[in-house]
């Protein structure tokens, strides 16, 4: 895949965690998790209930932008 931004070769990778991730308009600041709030929207994947959650996607190595897959 080339990157949207600046058209260079993007590698394949996933964004991971120890806990969830979650799609908000505006960051939340500690001590409120993000999954606490109404509007929180979780964008992670978890194959079994032992694993980290993460998303796939693909990164730039030149303009560092990344890209979420939508599956």
């Amino acid at each position: 895949m080339n990157c949207p931004f600046c058209q260079q070769e993007m590698e394949d990778g996933v964004l991971q965690s120890t806990h969830g991730m979650y799609w908000l308009k505006d960051p939340v600041r500690f001590p409120i998790k993000p999954s606490c709030r109404k509007e929180a929207q979780p964008v992670f994947t978890m194959e079994t209930a032992r694993d980290f959650p993460f998303i796939r996607g693909h990164r730039c190595l030149n303009c560092h932008a990344i890209v979420i897959d939508p599956e």
